[in-house]
C-alpha cells in the first residue's frame, strides 16, 4: 500500500523533480513509496517545472570540470537550495569529465616512451589502450547524457543511469 509522504518528503520529490531530468513520475513514485498518480496530482497541482535541461546540465558539468581541473572552485553556486540538486548532478557528471581528461595521459605518456625507445609492441599497446579507454569513455558520456544535444520538441533523448 502506498505511504501517505509529510510536506517534507514532498519537497524533496519536488526538488528531485525540478532537478534532475532524468527522473519521471514514475521514478519519483517508486522511490518514495507513493502512486505515479500522486505525484503527477501534486506536480500539476503546484505547476512543477524542471529548472535544468539535460543539455544545460552537460554545460554545467564541462565549466565545473574546467574548475575543477584548474584548481577552481566554484563556491557561489553552492549559494540556493534549489540550484543544489542541480549542482549536485553537474558534480557527479563534472568527476566523470575530469577523470576521463586525466585518463588520456595514460596511453600518451606509453606512447612517448615507445616513439623515443622504439618499442613497435608498446606502440601496438598503447593503440589498444587508447581505443578500449575511448570505447569506455563513449560509452560512459553516453550513459551520464554529458554530451546531450537539445532534442527537437516532440522527440525524447533517454539516458541511463547506472550507479
Amino acid at each position: 500500500m502506498a505511504q501517505r509522504l509529510t510536506s517534507e518528503q514532498w519537497t524533496i520529490v519536488r526538488q528531485k523533480y525540478e532537478t534532475d531530468p532524468r527522473l519521471s513520475f514514475s521514478d519519483l513514485a517508486s522511490q518514495f513509496g507513493v502512486s505515479k498518480q500522486a505525484v503527477h496530482k501534486r506536480a500539476t497541482a503546484e505547476k512543477w517545472e524542471r529548472v535544468v535541461s539535460l543539455a544545460e546540465l552537460a554545460a554545467r558539468a564541462q565549466t565545473k570540470a574546467d574548475h575543477l581541473v584548474d584548481g577552481e572552485v566554484d563556491a557561489a553556486r553552492l549559494a540556493s537550495i534549489r540550484e543544489s540538486g542541480v549542482d549536485e548532478a553537474a558534480a557527479r557528471r563534472a568527476a566523470i569529465l575530469e577523470r576521463h581528461r586525466r585518463e588520456v595521459d595514460g596511453p600518451r605518456k606509453i606512447v612517448y616512451q615507445a616513439l623515443q625507445s622504439g618499442d613497435v609492441e608498446k606502440a601496438k599497446l598503447a593503440k589498444v589502450i587508447a581505443d578500449s579507454l575511448k570505447t569506455v569513455q563513449d560509452l560512459e558520456r553516453k550513459a551520464w547524457g554529458l554530451d546531450a544535444v537539445v532534442a527537437p520538441r516532440g522527440e525524447h533523448v533517454i539516458v541511463i543511469e547506472r550507479d
